[in-house]
């Protein structure tokens, strides 16, 4: 049981895989399409039938875990790029506003580069960031919902 995070009775948090063994486990799924079907099969000698629902619970607890996580993630990637995108509509509102009455060039090159970082980065959370971490959470999704049997090594 030493691929299994022990945790402390007292805290009563159910049982976790290392990551060791969930980087193994997710770079032997990165072949498939993170929205396909998924069977594990686990060879051991030394897993024995009492400890089978331990592991199983172990590995569905561990993806449970980064799915919410991820999940968490993804709201606060939306509510920044919400944030980012409306301070860039104020910035560039002011740049149209300081340009109707001052007309200073510098403070006008000023504010529009203020505007384009922010679009920019709006941007790049949405439309870069966003997809990353939806792939991320499917691949969690796919290993928490796989078949997982275990095999005697002969």
């Amino acid at each position: 049981m030493d691929d299994l995070k022990q945790t402390k009775n007292e805290d009563k948090k159910p049982a976790s895989i290392s990551d060791e063994v969930a980087g193994f486990l997710e770079n032997s799924a990165k072949q498939i399409k993170p929205t396909s079907s998924l069977k594990i099969n686990i060879k051991s000698k030394t897993i024995a039938e009492n400890e089978k629902p331990v592991y199983l619970r172990a590995i569905k607890n561990y993806y449970e875990n980064e799915s919410a996580e991820i999940k968490r993630n993804l709201k606060f990637n939306l509510i920044a790029t919400l944030i980012l995108f409306a301070i860039s509509v104020v910035v560039l509102l002011v740049l149209f506003l300081v340009v109707e009455k001052f007309n200073i060039q510098l403070l006008t090159e000023i504010v529009t580069i203020m505007a384009w970082v922010f679009l920019w980065e709006a941007v790049a959370l949405f439309f870069i960031r966003r997809p990353l971490l939806r792939r991320e959470l499917h691949r969690c999704e796919n290993l928490k919902n796989s078949e997982i049997v275990f095999l005697n090594f002969d």
